[in-house]
């Protein structure tokens, strides 16, 4: 049998937990970090936990599992499906094989955001986001999320509004400024812009028009993606970033919030900036958990600090109970809107 056992000196972790497991639980395990070979830290019922595992298991990936006390003591976690990230890519490939779409990173993301975002499974769309990403050297998957979006909100996708929408959100992308002068303005974007003058009384100013009728469109699922750029000053230091929030249309709920701020570098005195990135997951409009990380990565030290100092800001700001905060590289994402969720079933397809 297949298992994950708790390392001893964890035990009062999960005896001591707010969310009470015992013999025969079923819990939601998520994998933090591999510390060395077979050893892990993971999360589940509200604490980091340090597991010792023969399966091998890579940060960010997440199961369910059951908790189990074997014979001579040991408590174990047993994966409710052994090898399950395996069997999920196996098939998801065989799914894109069978529509004719070639499986890679940037395919298989957009087969899950469409099922994240609730829509059916379009395949013309996805083969379409695919072509438009590769013509984004090192901002693939976050061209390909942009294109997916545009699709579905009923604008046809094209190589300059993707551009335009990234140049907009993604301060570390500048664009071929010479290649966009050259090239004439697009029926696309004539379209796009006749659309928006019908969305307001007065048109919007040009740099801001797109965005504003990116966030107004709506996909057929219930999941509305909004987009907010900032700018951040704080003494001489300033930075960019963006506001993601996964808006709930049906429910009227907050589901997700994604954050990055991007400090500019410090050329003159030649410093290491500092670059955050924050995911906060809500349940019924009140944050349930947070993960966040750093680029450069934090001192391992220092992560059990900032941890429990995010969670008891956030637990004092809105929330009556403790929320867990959690340090993990899932929080930087290539991409805009999702972190390491997986479809689930392929039903809907057209």
């Amino acid at each position: 049998m297949n298992y994950i056992s708790i390392q001893t000196q964890n035990l009062a972790l999960v005896n001591n937990s707010r969310t009470e497991v015992h013999e025969g639980s079923s819990v939601y395990v998520r994998v933090l970090s591999e510390d060395s070979p077979q050893n892990y830290t993971v999360y589940f019922a509200g604490n980091r936990v340090k597991v010792k595992s023969p399966l091998p298991l890579k940060a960010g990936q997440a199961f369910a599992a059951t908790i189990k006390t074997s014979p001579d003591g040991k408590i174990l976690l047993v994966p409710s499906a052994p090898s399950l990230s395996s069997k999920e890519n196996s098939r998801i490939q065989n799914f894109l094989l069978s529509q004719g779409i070639q499986p890679d990173a940037v395919t298989e993301r957009l087969l899950a955001m469409m099922q994240n975002l609730g829509v059916k499974i379009n395949t013309r769309i996805i083969s379409r986001a695919a072509l438009l990403a590769s013509k984004f050297p090192g901002k693939e998957k976050k061209a390909a999320d942009l294109a997916l979006l545009l699709e579905e909100k009923g604008i046809e996708a094209t190589e300059s509004l993707v551009a335009q929408l990234l140049m907009e959100i993604d301060s570390s992308y500048s664009g071929d400024s010479e290649k966009k002068e050259e090239e004439p303005r697009d029926q696309n974007k004539d379209t796009a812009d006749q659309r928006i003058t019908g969305l307001y009384q007065d048109p919007l100013p040009e740099k801001s028009g797109l965005l504003a009728f990116f966030n107004h469109m709506q996909v057929d699922g219930p999941l509305q993606w909004l987009i907010l750029p900032y700018e951040y000053s704080l003494k001489d230091k300033k930075a960019r970033g963006s506001i993601r929030i996964q808006y709930n249309r049906e429910l009227k709920t907050t589901e997700k919030v994604c954050i990055d701020l991007r400090f500019n570098n410090d050329k003159l005195n030649k410093k290491v900036v500092t670059n955050y990135f924050f995911v906060l997951y809500y349940s019924i409009s009140k944050v349930r958990e947070m993960r966040f990380c750093t680029l450069p990565p934090l001192l391992t030290s220092r992560i059990p600090f900032e941890e429990k100092r995010l969670g008891e800001f956030l637990r004092s700001g809105m929330n009556d109970d403790s929320v867990a905060a959690i340090y993990s590289t899932s929080a930087f994402t290539e991409g805009f809107f999702l972190n390491d969720e997986i479809p689930l079933s392929f039903d809907d397809s057209v």
